[in-house]
């Protein structure tokens, strides 16, 4: 039909948001290749990754803001990296980097300068604000998921063998 718009590859958006996830855990598969990993940790990054994009297109389907859909999806990818970088022994930052690059603003920022060297300065303006918006969200829930784990190992640490301790007695 003419006056129909559709989404992208198929009248249904779920069918769209499945095509992107599957685009997502590819590219953060082959991402995670190319830093060095090897086995299963490409593919739990591919996973994450792919969890990552998809939290994200729910919360925007269900119109939830820019910044609270980036800020949910990244506390989802950076809770999973936690529990990876447990379940496998590795370092949190080889699971959590590779995994939000789905959400990484890179296309906003390039979209921003070809505006602002256009001359098109209140839609450049609008790019930057939204690139801003994107990178800040993003930087808040990694905070929170590392600002629970924090404060969860501090918690067993002083509670540990079913002892209390409030604080250490340093003896001079």
């Amino acid at each position: 039909m003419m006056g129909e718009v559709m989404r992208g590859f198929s009248a249904l958006p779920w069918a769209d948001i499945m095509w992107t996830v599957i685009g997502s855990i590819y590219a953060v598969s082959t991402v995670s290749y190319i830093f060095g990993l090897r086995g299963p940790l490409v593919f739990f990054n591919g996973f994450l990754g792919g969890v990552c994009w998809f939290v994200y297109c729910i919360c925007m389907d269900f119109h939830i803001d820019l910044f609270f859909s980036t800020v949910i999806s990244t506390t989802c990818t950076a809770m999973g990296a936690q529990i990876g970088a447990r379940i496998f022994k590795a370092p949190v930052t080889i699971m959590q980097t590779p995994s939000l690059y789905p959400l990484v603003p890179g296309l906003l920022v390039y979209r921003a300068t070809i505006a602002f060297i256009s001359g098109d300065h209140p839609t450049a303006s609008m790019y930057a604000e939204q690139t801003v918006i994107t990178a800040c969200g993003i930087a808040l829930g990694i905070l929170f998921v590392e600002a629970f784990f924090i404060v969860n190992r501090g918690i067993r640490f002083r509670y540990r063998r079913g002892r209390r301790i409030l604080w250490k007695r340093h003896h001079p």
